[in-house]
């Protein structure tokens, strides 16, 4: 298993200073053909500091291709509402023409709902089985994983690029409309009679549009559009922290209610949050998303330090607890050992008694009773 920064795709075309970063990640799989499971999952590696993981279906998911997917490792512990957005490619590798290796590209929205997301129809598992393909050697296939975590700040901090970030976002929402490919959870779902415009919709008829009439299910939050729980959340957030929206300010009406939206189910989930049971690393990695497009969190990193306080202070309570109950012990084997010592003392006396005068350890084991004569 290797993981490293992804290399640049071998294109005339150079990637864009506004892409995120991506990390390759290789699992080789030995033995393949001699696999006896169903599913088979890769190691755990890290990209933008969250949990990710390659599986397959080494003989198809109820299909006649090899089934791969990227999937959240840990979305059964994480928050209410949590959701990452990842542009990310899954290939198998040729090892004999690595031009010939089969790579296949997506933009998805992880969440709850949807934690996995890949292609069920790969490759033909008769191309891959196929050892004069490449693709199956020395009963070995490399699989290969690039991910990118994208931040959608990432893509509205400059105005110039919104129309960018329309597109991001409706192909985050949409992957499995272009491309057919589907999570796990959703494999059975309808895949075809999806058709979308080639081109995104125009940000000014699209704002235009949406403010003068309100969006199905939504309603008004300061000058923006919510839904209703979401607009109960942020509005006692706003009663109590009067700047927190102060400078949050986006032209696309889509992207302003998506984040705001999230924000409130990222607050949502929190308060229902265990201090002992806080992920300081993702929580600091949320705020500084949302601090991205300009929420005021003050009073939220306020918290975290309140947090990370407290659960040092548990662990030091912890850490005093375990060094007790290590000294108790000790003492309680030290009292055995010293008894132990006691009782070998006072047999040692009482054998001393029923020694033999002229006999020692060191002495022949006839000493006395047979003579030899010396030559």
């Amino acid at each position: 298993m290797e993981v490293a920064p992804a290399e640049a795709a071998n294109t005339g075309d150079a990637q864009s200073v506004d892409d995120p970063p991506s990390v390759r990640f290789t699992w080789t799989i030995e033995n393949f053909t001699r696999l006896n499971t169903k599913k088979l999952y890769s190691e755990i590696f890290f990209v933008g500091g969250y949990k990710w993981r390659v599986y397959i279906f080494p003989k198809g998911n109820n299909v006649d291709h090899l089934s791969m997917y990227l999937d959240v490792a840990d979305s059964a512990t994480l928050p209410y509402g949590w959701s990452r957005y990842a542009q990310f490619s899954l290939a198998v590798v040729n090892q004999i023409h690595s031009k010939f290796s089969v790579r296949k590209d997506i933009k998805h929205q992880f969440n709850a709902r949807e934690s996995d997301w890949g292609f069920t129809s790969f490759m033909p598992l008769s191309e891959l089985y196929d050892p004069a393909r490449g693709y199956l050697v020395n009963d070995t296939i490399v699989v290969e994983a690039d991910v990118a975590v994208c931040r959608v700040g990432d893509y509205l901090v400059n105005e110039t690029v919104i129309v960018r970030a329309d597109v991001s976002v409706r192909c985050l929402q949409d992957s499995k409309k272009e491309t057919g490919s589907v999570g796990l959870k959703n494999c059975k779902a309808e895949q075809d009679g999806h058709k979308e415009s080639s081109q995104p919709p125009s940000q000014e008829n699209y704002s235009k549009n949406v403010v003068d009439n309100a969006p199905p299910g939504k309603i008004r939050f300061l000058s923006y559009w919510v839904s209703p729980e979401a607009s109960l959340v942020l509005k006692r957030i706003h009663n109590r922290y009067k700047g927190t929206f102060a400078k949050f300010s986006m032209t696309s009406v889509l992207v302003q209610t998506l984040f705001l939206e999230s924000f409130a189910s990222f607050i949502e989930s929190m308060s229902t949050t265990k201090i002992c049971e806080v992920n300081e690393e993702a929580l600091r990695v949320a705020v500084k998303d949302f601090e991205h497009v300009g929420l005021d969190l003050s009073w939220l990193k306020q918290r975290l330090d309140q947090a990370k306080m407290v659960n040092k202070r548990s662990e030091l309570l912890a850490s005093i607890d375990s060094y007790e109950k290590t000294i108790e012990h000790t003492r309680a084997k030290l009292r055995e050992l010293k008894e132990g010592l006691a009782k070998a003392k006072a047999g040692a006396e009482v054998s001393v008694r029923d020694l033999p005068k002229s006999l020692g350890v060191n002495d022949s084991f006839f000493e006395g009773l047979l003579s030899f004569s010396k030559s």
